[in-house]
C-alpha cells in the first residue's frame, strides 16, 4: 500500500523554490482511503512536521528536515484541492482532498485551514 504523500508526489513533486506566505512547524494528518472500503482511512500523524505556504497559484506542502526522507516537497495547485470542515475529537478540522490523487485526504486545524484557503481564487468568506 502506498503512502499519502507518496501517492501526492506521484502528481504534485516540485523542487522548484516556493515564493509566497508560509507556515512553518504546523500538525496535520494524511489518511489514504482503502480501494476496496473507501470508508477505512488509517491516519499518518504529523506533529509540528509540516511547513505550509500559499501563493495565487497553489499550496506548498513539506516536511521537517529530520523527517523529509522519501518525502519531496510539494506544489498543489488550487484547481486540484477542495475542502470541507471535518469533524476531530477535541477540536475542528478542516478537510483538504486532491483531484489528482482522489483516495488522500489532508486533515488540518480549521485555524490553519482557514488561513491557507484564503490565496485560492474559489474562496468565499461567507463559505467559511
Amino acid at each position: 500500500m502506498s503512502s499519502g504523500w507518496s501517492l501526492l508526489a506521484n502528481r504534485y513533486k516540485s523542487s522548484l523554490p516556493f515564493n509566497g506566505q508560509r507556515w512553518p512547524f504546523e500538525s496535520g494528518m494524511i489518511g489514504v482511503r482503502d480501494e476496496i472500503d473507501s470508508s477505512l482511512e488509517p491516519l499518518l500523524p504529523f506533529r509540528s512536521a509540516l511547513h505550509f505556504g500559499t501563493n495565487s497559484e497553489g499550496l506548498h506542502l513539506s516536511v521537517f528536515l529530520l523527517f523529509r526522507l522519501g518525502r519531496p516537497s510539494l506544489f498543489i495547485p488550487w484547481s486540484e484541492i477542495s475542502a470541507s470542515p471535518a469533524e476531530g475529537i477535541f477540536s475542528k478540522k478542516m478537510k483538504l482532498d486532491f483531484r489528482g490523487a482522489p483516495r488522500v485526504s489532508l486533515y488540518i486545524s480549521d485555524r490553519l485551514g482557514r488561513e491557507l484557503i484564503k490565496r485560492a481564487p474559489w474562496y468565499s468568506q461567507s463559505a467559511t
